[in-house]
Parts: C-alpha cells; sequence; structure tokens
C-alpha cells in the first residue's frame, strides 16, 4: 500500500511527508531483494542490509516481504558455509581464513542455527593453527601478512595465539637488535642495509609503539654517511632507495641524496648509442659535470664508464671534424668540447699530446678559414678564435689582433666615406660595419661615435627626392647600426609602404579605391612630400572612383533609386540628375 501510494503522489506531482518517503525507500529495497533471483554473496549481504533497515526503522516484521526475504538470506548464509568449507582458496591462508570468518558473520546475522555453523568454526580453528605454525616458522618477508596472520589466528580462536604473538615479539626485538649491530660492525654494506630496514618495518608493524625505532633510524642514517665518507656508491644508493619503505628521510640536500641523483643522468649517457657526437658529447659533458658537482666518487663504476666513452667518442668525433674541413661551422666547437672532456676525464701522456696535437692544428685552419670569409663573418671568427685560445692555439692573439685591426679599419673607413652628402650606399655600409664593430667588441668608443655620425645623416630638412634615401637607410638603422631615427624617418617610410602595398592590391585588380584613400590620407597626415608613389595612389584613386561612380551613373535601376534616394533626403529625380553632376566631375580630375 505505501509503495503504491508514493508512487501515485508522485504521479499526480503530492507532496510526501519525509517520514512517509523514508518508509517508501526502505519497502522498495526490501521489496527488490526479496524478489532478486541472485544467489551470490552479494545478494545475501544486500539482502541483510534490507531486513536491517526494517529493523532499524522500526516497521512491521510480518510482511510476506520481509518473512520470504528472512527465509532467503538463511538459505544463501548456509549456501555459503557450504562454498567456503569445500572450495580451496587460491589467494592464500589469510584470505581463506577472512572468507570464513565472514561466513560465519553472515550466517549469525541471518540467524542461522549454530549446529550449521559449527562445521565450518571447526575449520577455521584449524587453520587458525595453520596460521599459528607459519608465523613460529619465521622466514617472513611482509610484515603485514605476519600482523594479519596474528589477528586472523586470534579471530579463529586459536588457543596460542596470544603466546606466539609475545613470542613474535621478543624475536622481532632481538632481530632489530642484532641487525643494529651488524651495520655497525665491519663498515655498512647492501645486505646490512636490506636486513636493518626489513627489521625496521617488522617492529613498526607489529610494534608502533616501540622506543627501539628511534635509535635504529639513527643507526640508518649514521651508517649512512659512512657509506658516504667511504665512496661505496652502490651501498648508498640502495640505502637510500630502502629509506623511505623505513620511514627515514634522507632530504635531498645530503651527499647521498645527491649522489643518487646525478646517477640516473650518467647511465642516460652510458645507454644511449655512440651516434650524433656533437650532441652526445657535450650531453656527456654535463652528465659528468652534475655528477662532479654532486660529489659522486671518480672511481665508482659508473664514472669510470662514462670517462672511458667520453675519451673514446672525443677521439672519434676529432677524426670526423677533420674530415669535414676546416670550413665547416662545427669544427671549433667540436674540437673544443673533444678536448675539453678528454681532459676532465683525465686523459694524459701521449694520447693527449697527440688529441692536442690533432684539435689544434684543425683549429687553426678553421680560424684561417673563418677569416677568410672577411669581416661580415664576425661572429664565426670570434668563435673560431675563442674557441682556438681554449684548445691552446700557438700565437691565435696574432690572428685575433689583425682581424680587430681589419674590423677597427673598416668602420673608420666607412665613417669617413659618409662625408657631408652621404649616400644611401655609404649609410648602408657605415650601419654595417656598426654591427660587425659592434659584435667583434673592443671598440665601444669607435662604435659610440660611428652611431652619432649615423644618427645626424637623419637629421635636418628632406623633400620627395630624399625619401628614397631615408627608406633605405631607415631599413638598417635599427637593424644593423642599433639607431633609433627620427619619427619623421619613421613615418615617412611606413606610408611609403602602405602606398606600394594598396598599390599594388589596386594594379592586382582590386577597385575598391577606399584603401588607396586610406593610404593617401595617412601620407597626407605624416606630410609625407609629394612622392612618386603618393602621386601614382592619388591618380589610381581617382580611376577607381571615376570608374565606380561611371558604374553607378549608368545603372539608373530603379532599385538603385528607390533605395539610396531616400537615404540622403532627395527625389528620385534629383538623385539621378545629381549622380550625372557627380560622374562628369570625377572626369575632370575632381576627388
Amino acid at each position: 500500500y505505501v509503495l503504491a501510494a508514493v508512487d501515485g503522489a508522485g504521479k499526480a506531482r503530492v507532496d510526501v511527508e519525509p517520514k512517509l518517503r523514508k518508509r517508501y525507500e526502505v519497502y522498495k529495497e526490501l521489496k527488490q531483494a526479496s524478489e532478486s533471483t541472485a544467489t551470490d554473496v552479494a545478494a545475501l549481504r544486500k539482502g541483510l542490509a534490507a531486513i536491517k533497515k526494517v529493523e532499524e526503522e522500526g516497521l512491521p516484521a510480518t510482511s510476506a516481504a520481509l518473512l520470504k526475504l528472512r527465509q532467503t538470506v538463511k538459505d544463501l548464509a548456509v549456501a555459503n558455509l557450504d562454498d567456503v568449507l569445500t572450495h580451496e582458496c587460491s589467494a592464500g591462508l589469510p584470505e581463506h581464513i577472512s572468507h570464513l570468518i565472514e561466513a560465519i558473520n553472515d550466517a549469525k546475522e541471518a540467524q542461522v542455527a549454530q549446529s550449521e555453523i559449527s562445521a565450518v568454526t571447526s575449520k577455521l580453528g584449524e587453520l587458525g593453527e595453520e596460521a599459528i605454525a607459519w608465523v613460529k616458522a619465521g622466514g617472513w618477508s611482509d610484515p603485514g601478512a605476519v600482523q594479519r596472520s596474528l589477528s586472523l589466528a586470534t579471530l579463529a580462536g586459536a588457543p596460542s595465539a596470544g603466546a606466539v604473538r609475545a613470542e613474535v615479539v621478543a624475536n622481532l626485538t632481538a632481530r632489530l637488535s642484532q641487525a643494529r649491530s651488524d651495520l655497525s660492525d665491519g663498515g655498512p654494506s647492501v645486505a646490512k642495509f636490506e636486513n636493518l630496514t626489513l627489521a625496521i618495518r617488522f617492529v613498526r608493524t607489529l610494534m608502533p609503539n616501540s622506543t627501539d625505532l628511534g635509535p635504529a633510524a639513527t643507526d640508518f642514517t649514521t651508517q649512512l654517511d659512512a657509506a658516504v665518507g667511504s665512496g661505496d656508491v652502490a651501498t648508498v644508493e640502495r640505502a637510500v632507495f630502502l629509506a623511505p619503505s623505513a620511514r627515514i628521510n634522507v632530504p635531498g640536500s645530503h651527499t647521498a641524496a645527491k649522489w643518487v641523483a646525478a646517477l640516473p643522468k650518467v647511465r642516460k649517457e652510458l645507454a644511449l648509442p655512440d651516434e650524433n657526437l656533437h650532441e652526445k658529447i657535450p650531453n656527456m659533458q654535463r652528465a659528468l659535470q652534475a655528477a662532479r658537482a654532486a660529489g659522486l666518487p671518480n672511481n665508482c663504476t659508473d664514472m669510470v664508464a662514462l670517462c672511458t666513452r667520453a675519451k673514446s667518442c672525443a677521439a672519434v668525433h676529432v677524426d670526423d671534424l677533420v674530415s669535414l674541413g676546416p670550413s665547416s661551422p662545427h669544427v671549433a666547437p667540436g674540437c673544443e668540447v673533444s678536448l675539453n672532456i678528454s681532459l676532465e676525464c683525465g686523459l694524459s701522456g701521449t694520447e693527449l699530446a697527440a688529441l692536442q696535437t690533432k684539435v689544434q692544428g684543425l683549429m687553426k685552419d678553421a680560424v684561417d678559414a673563418a677569416v677568410a670569409l672577411g669581416t661580415d663573418n664576425v661572429v664565426r671568427v670570434k668563435a673560431a678564435i675563442e674557441s682556438a685560445i681554449s684548445v691552446g692555439v700557438p700565437n691565435i692573439t696574432n690572428t685575433s689582433d689583425a682581424f680587430g685591426t681589419q674590423v677597427s679599419t673598416r668602420l673608420s673607413s666607412a665613417q669617413a666615406a659618409v662625408g657631408p652628402s652621404a649616400t644611401a650606399d655609404a649609410m648602408e655600409e657605415l650601419a654595417r660595419a656598426i654591427m660587425v664593430a659592434h659584435k667583434w667588441g673592443n671598440l665601444t668608443d669607435a662604435v659610440t661615435t660611428a652611431r652619432g655620425v649615423f644618427r645626424s645623416k637623419l637629421d635636418g630638412t628632406f623633400d620627395a627626392s630624399d625619401v628614397p634615401f631615408l627608406e633605405r637607410v631607415y631599413q638598417v638603422s635599427e637593424a644593423y647600426a642599433r639607431v633609433t631615427p627620427p619619427a619623421q624617418v619613421r613615418d615617412w617610410a611606413d606610408a611609403q609602404k602602405r602606398l606600394r602595398d594598396k598599390l599594388a592590391a589596386a594594379e592586382a585588380g582590386n577597385t575598391d579605391p577606399a584603401p588607396l584613400q586610406t593610404a593617401t590620407q595617412f601620407a597626407e597626415a605624416k606630410e609625407l612630400p609629394a612622392t612618386a608613389e603618393y602621386t601614382a595612389a592619388v591618380a589610381k584613386f581617382r580611376e577607381l572612383s571615376a570608374a565606380n561612380m561611371a558604374q553607378w551613373a549608368a545603372g539608373d535601376s530603379a532599385a538603385i533609386v528607390t533605395d539610396v534616394a531616400p537615404v540622403v533626403g532627395m527625389s528620385a529625380e534629383s538623385f539621378k540628375d545629381g549622380l550625372a553632376v557627380l560622374n562628369a566631375l570625377g572626369s575632370t580630375g575632381v576627388s
């Protein structure tokens, strides 16, 4: 009746008081559970939950649905007891015990007779004794499994569970003490850290309040410092890995943590193939430098392997650079990094002398090849000279001084060539000479003076004939000379560009005169003289305007007159006459 009434109220959109709504939900769940045909454990527990809600709400316990459900869950509970008793649990002993305990609890809640539960209870007792036997056998690796087995044995009613727990606690205390002693005696090792870590984990799980945990953690960190001091990288790495499972914090600032952080970079370079050496060698050098910055010992296995590989790769790379020839841009940086990493990795004796001779000869040729390209190649020349100095090429300073003289001479000559009546070519050469001198360096005063001369040529009064000169100078002023031009020069160059762009669009077929009008108006606003571009733009604008006006005047269709005349406040006849007049004016050049 409740189910039908509340369902009907919902359809009629009638509010139902909360108490009745709650009873409806309980009855609905009861009805669904009683009508379910499922026979698994989930159906059993769903039925028990429905019965519990009915009891908690104090609802009548004599309904047919409730009586049916009580019998159903009792049958399901008995079937579940038979199932856990006859089917061996593949998940292991602790899980098997858990299943039995759950089945017994479900059966009790379903009001199954004790006589039907006794067989499972007996089986549970047997498994409890098996759990105790497993714990007493020792050799555990999982403290959680030991703790769970002891707890389940207690729940299973194993008589010796309490005594065994006490025995386990005593054994673990002794085990932790022995692990601490072993770690301190004879120096730390991987095996000793593993034993101490496992002992700490067991004690922390079964005896979380043990006073031995603090001293054990102190021993761990003390011996970690000792392993760092002896340079035992393998032991340090393993100890840092184990520390979190023992709940021991190794801060990132600790040397051990720095070693462990640097090792993956070293191993990554060792794992990569010896290809693209111009990229691989710098990466190896960065990994090597990072490892040394972390204090990683040079004699550890990974560092020795990295240095061996680095020296081999460096020798191969230098031979590759020789085959490329001195004109290759890869020679200078490649030679420098190859020799440097070889030195960092301890190359010495005749091997080092042979490599230095080869590198220095190649670098001397590379500098000469770069210088031969002229002063415009200043960046490459400077880099090559710096690399040559780094690898110890003899008398390279003489080459550097000679090239610096070329740069200085070019700047002086370009500045003198500008003269009172500067040409665009002369100004561009001065801008380029300024750029070269700036990039070379060591000529700060001369560059400042040259920039002043360049800037002075942009001041003054100009007319239309000067605009091409100003445009070209504007293009190189900021790009090469790094000189900010006057606003007038910038505006005129901008106006000229706009005029050219709109003219090109018109010549390409754009018949709309508006863009040309906008460009010419901008030029006039910036007071651009009547340049050839401005004159051509004005003429093209008039041409397009006249053509458009002629098309308009010729189109005396009713649509044009009817649509436009009212907008401008004219009669249709007057509007047509006006079009004719405008067309006539346009043909005379009036815009």
